[in-house]
């Protein structure tokens, strides 16, 4: 992981999963929704892995999610 990015899990992991995700994209909201929590709860709580989140905005209203985010 890059300094500054959004990390969850042990940072110190062996496996680094990496999500490129666009705030806008009804996939990604999916994935979040009903794949994440149980690869959490298998890999990031259990300290297999670690998950690092990436923007990927694919439009306007995403780009300005991604940089609200980025701010906060």
């Amino acid at each position: 992981a890059r300094e500054g990015e959004i990390v969850v899990g042990n940072a110190d992991a062996p496996i680094t999963i990496i999500e490129y995700a666009s705030l806008s994209c009804p996939h990604c909201a999916h994935f979040h929704e009903k794949v994440y929590p149980d690869l959490k709860k298998e890999f990031l709580d259990t300290g297999k892995a670690k998950f690092v989140f990436r923007h990927f905005p694919l439009n306007e209203p995403a780009m300005n999610g991604a940089q609200l985010t980025e701010c906060i």
